[in-house]
């Protein structure tokens, strides 16, 4: 009897350890889509990274497909999975993909109202009718107020360059009359200037400014806090897409688990 129990406790301590929760797991993995096109690997076999690859297993530290694949698995043991797109990298949303226009123009000279009406709410502090209000270029009049919105008259125009259209070329002043004051641009001819949709060269077309985008093909750029991959580019638009790179596809893992190490 006591052999027995010996054997059989034998037996249990030769029992594969596999992959729980919270496991650091090393693994060698190889990604391919369908096709068999490989588009990730660290396995020096099919010319990847020789780095390791190491994840705890079961804490959305790689893709959902891929985590729910390790657990189970024993050491040593090697598998493929086929992972859906929605487990992997998302299905693709195509309101993720911003246009852009590929030129957009401004007028060279504006004019700009003297009468302008401000909204209560965009104001740090409400001032009382009559109070003069200084900016960086300019003095206003308060010139009346309402439930919403505040009436200020514009009092001078300077001659020293200014920065209009939220854009950072010098404005100079042309000439001023009593309902309005007229500036004109002056930008620098084939400067980059940033705006809210990337990064333009300015060029004058007559009395216009003309801005092209210099974003291309391929590249990534920031907007709004995101960064987005310029996939498309068309005779009048840019497309900046948001979406993962290999957001809608369907992707085929093989996974060799080659350490397994428990820590609780």
């Amino acid at each position: 009897m006591r052999l027995a129990w010996i054997a059989l406790l034998l037996i249990v301590g030769c029992s594969p350890m596999v992959v729980e929760r919270g496991d650091v797991v090393t693994v060698t993995y190889t990604g391919s889509f369908t096709n068999g096109t490989i588009f990730d690997s660290n396995d020096p076999a099919q010319g990847g990274r020789t780095l390791p690859f190491i994840v705890t297993a079961g804490r959305a530290q790689v893709i959902p497909g891929f985590d729910q694949a390790l657990l189970g698995m024993e050491e040593g043991e090697t598998k493929t999975v086929t992972i859906p797109a929605k487990d992997a990298y998302g299905t693709y949303d195509s309101s993720l993909v911003l246009q852009l226009p590929k030129e957009k123009t401004l007028p060279l000279v504006v004019d700009i109202r003297r009468d302008v009406d401000v909204a209560l709410s965009q104001l740090p502090e409400v001032p009382e009718v009559g109070t003069v209000l200084e900016t960086t270029h300019f003095t206003y009049n308060v010139t009346g107020m309402n439930s919403t919105h505040l009436s200020l008259f514009l009092m001078n125009a300077t001659k020293d360059p200014v920065m209009l259209e939220g854009m950072p070329w010098n404005s100079t002043l042309v000439k001023t009359n009593a309902t309005s004051v007229t500036y004109r641009h002056l930008p620098a001819v084939g400067g980059i200037y940033l705006s809210a949709e990337g990064p333009y060269r300015a060029s004058i077309d007559g009395q216009t400014i003309l801005l092209t985008s210099t974003i291309e093909l391929g590249q990534e750029y920031q907007s709004s806090g995101r960064t987005g991959r310029v996939s498309r580019i068309t005779e009048d638009n840019i497309y900046l897409d948001f979406n993962h790179p290999l957001a809608g596809n369907i992707l085929v893992f093989n996974i060799r688990v080659d350490d397994i190490t428990r820590t609780e």
